[in-house]
């Protein structure tokens, strides 16, 4: 007597089912991989939007100050100080920072005259500026402001030619 076991028999639909399913899940992850390798790595961030008089960003701050040295970035943190009501945001050049005050108003009249106003009273010499957290930025350091737009930089440490490069600069914002 002969032993057959009895299996059952998988359809021909079944079959090419099966088989195009597998080629599918082959083209879906050849697609996943191609896309993978090609995809542009120098994407980053889009451009800054368009600088209009008297509504400067920290994007149009640093994409001025890039345009003389694109090694300035965005700083990790905020500070303020007791002399300007707006707290700043903060840019780095390597261990250089720069607190960049904006100044809002109804108008960018309004803002512009508010940046010169607040100007105007800044003492340099007893300005101390610190993190949200109580960390103090400007001790010890010489500090360089500038001014633009609807922004007041003040720039902690660096030499004369800096401060001159972001003045400069500065100038380029509408």
């Amino acid at each position: 007597m002969s032993h057959h076991t009895s299996r059952p028999r998988r359809s021909r639909v079944a079959q090419i089912l099966s088989t195009i399913l597998f080629v599918a899940a082959i083209a879906f992850a050849g697609t996943a991989i191609y896309l993978w390798y090609t995809e542009d790595e120098d994407e980053g961030p889009g451009p800054p939007p368009t600088a209009v008089t008297g509504e400067a960003e920290l994007a149009n701050v640093l994409a001025v100050l890039q345009d003389a040295n694109e090694n300035w970035d965005y700083g990790r943190t905020s500070a303020r100080t007791d002399q300007i009501d707006p707290p700043c945001q903060l840019l780095k050049l390597g261990d250089v920072n720069l607190c960049a005050f904006f100044f809002g108003g109804e108008s960018p009249e309004q803002r512009i005259d508010d940046r010169e106003q607040a100007a105007g009273t800044l003492d340099l010499e007893s300005m101390v500026i610190a993190t949200t957290s109580g960390r103090v930025l400007s001790e010890g350091k010489t500090l360089h402001m500038a001014q633009a737009s609807n922004v007041i930089t003040i720039l902690m440490g660096g030499d004369d030619e800096l401060a001159n490069q972001v003045a400069d600069s500065l100038a380029n914002l509408p």
